[in-house]
């Protein structure tokens, strides 16, 4: 990867190997399972990753296959728990997120990556590129591991079932892009919209914006044979949802989940779901603290949601088609 230069505004930009385009994605190779898991935004909670484990070896369908689609890392910016969270993942599918992206460029650029729009807080965007600085003092200690997280591709695509399944971090057309965004899926332009339907994918699964949302859209917008479903499982290491402690995750397979599920459709015989991923709620936040204190940039950026999750509620990520 190449350097690019780093300013105050560094959380904004998009850097350029971040791009591909929709039409790339339907060409990719392609991976066959009955059934998959995406954990996006796992955000270096190793609670959640306890919970994430004992789901896995409950699944009852043979051989499932999990990709942790971006950002599994943040918070664990100590050595222990920046080795045990990456040693863990890589152990299963990957792609890279902003995050990953950004501790793994040598030298390192200074900001996160995250493509922030101009609705987010100019604070929000200060306070993420101070906590990748932290997290990059760890991961500097390990260059064989930043190697690792180097190789590992931005998008995924697998057959599962009858239906064809597009993994990304952000959208259609940039690893950290935002068009798959709740405020951007609820009404779709007409280039979001053609970004979809060129991917040629039955299945859109996403995460980046922190924000859950899925929802369909129809063969009669996208010009498809059949609706296409966009999942966005929001983080999979933070609150959702108001007052509601625990991370979400996407399951997609042949047999509906054997686990709680929160929303979900079916396209032909394909099921999609959101699955709630109940952690240790007090243990994650005695951790947190532990590793950042009040007045640290995660504490002022993030304790608010994690002790009391967002204003969003179930109701508001459950888009048409989904029930």
């Amino acid at each position: 990867m190449n350097s690019i230069s780093s300013d105050n505004n560094s959380g904004r930009t998009c850097p350029l190997d971040y791009r591909y385009k929709p039409q790339d994605l339907a060409a990719a190779s392609i991976d066959t399972t009955d059934t998959l898991y995406i954990v996006g935004g796992l955000y270096g909670n190793p609670l959640a990753l306890k919970a994430l484990d004992q789901l896995l070896t409950t699944e009852l369908t043979e051989n499932p296959r999990c990709i942790f689609n971006g950002d599994f890392n943040w918070f664990n910016h100590t050595d222990q728990y920046f080795l045990s969270i990456n040693e863990y993942a890589l152990q299963h599918d990957c792609l890279r997120g902003n995050v990953e992206t950004e501790l793994a460029r040598r030298p390192f650029a200074g900001g996160c990556g995250c493509g922030y729009p101009d609705t987010v807080a100019d604070s929000v965007v200060n306070w993420s590129n101070l906590i990748i600085a932290t997290l990059n003092a760890s991961a500097s200690e390990h260059p064989q591991l930043q190697a690792r997280l180097e190789a590992l591709p931005i998008t995924k695509r697998y057959q599962v079932g009858n239906a064809k399944v597009q993994v990304v971090h952000g959208d259609c057309q940039s690893l950290a892009g935002w068009s798959l965004a709740r405020e951007n899926l609820i009404d779709p332009q007409t280039n979001t919209i053609a970004d979809i339907s060129a991917c040629n994918a039955d299945i859109i699964a996403c995460t980046h914006t922190c924000e859950p949302i899925a929802t369909t859209l129809s063969s009669a917008i996208t010009g498809a044979t059949q609706d296409i479903a966009v999942i966005n499982n929001g983080a999979a290491g933070m609150p959702n949802f108001s007052h509601e402690p625990f991370g979400l995750i996407t399951r997609i397979g042949i047999t509906p989940s054997p686990h709680e599920t929160l929303y979900g459709t079916k396209l032909d015989s394909v099921y999609v779901e959101a699955l709630p991923l109940r952690y240790d709620q007090k243990a994650f936040l005695d951790w947190f603290l532990a590793l950042w204190p009040a007045g640290t940039a995660a504490h002022e950026s993030y304790f608010q949601r994690l002790s009391e999750g967002p204003k969003t509620t179930v109701a508001d990520s459950r888009g048409t088609g989904f029930t």
